[in-house]
């Protein structure tokens, strides 16, 4: 399973972050799918049980993946945004943020 954020162009192209179990833990992380690839940017380990605050911030270049973990923000890896933008005024689609979950996280990554 999975859990967390999206920034999504379409089906083929998109950002999330967010939480699955891996080793017997919870794991915080941040992947990008460009073109229907998928590419892990950051896996990190959460050994606390307090509220965890997910973050994605773009300014125009890039992503920034942020998490909060017992009062502590920590930056876990930056990506481009290029993926989630177009110039084909003929199929303009805008990226939008939302939650996103799945049961079949391994699947994702294939």
């Amino acid at each position: 399973e999975f859990a967390g954020l999206a920034i999504v162009r379409d089906e083929r192209n998109y950002s999330v972050l967010g939480i699955t179990y891996k080793n017997g833990g919870k794991t915080v992380v941040a992947a990008s799918v460009v073109d229907g690839t998928h590419t892990t940017h950051a896996e990190v380990p959460i050994a606390s049980l307090d509220v965890i605050t997910l973050r994605i911030v773009g300014d125009g270049e890039k992503l920034l993946f942020e998490v909060c973990d017992a009062g502590q923000t920590k930056e876990l890896c930056s990506a481009p945004i290029v993926h989630l933008t177009t110039n084909d005024v003929t199929n303009y689609s805008a990226a939008f943020a939302a939650m996103y979950a799945t049961s079949d996280w391994n699947a994702v990554q294939e």
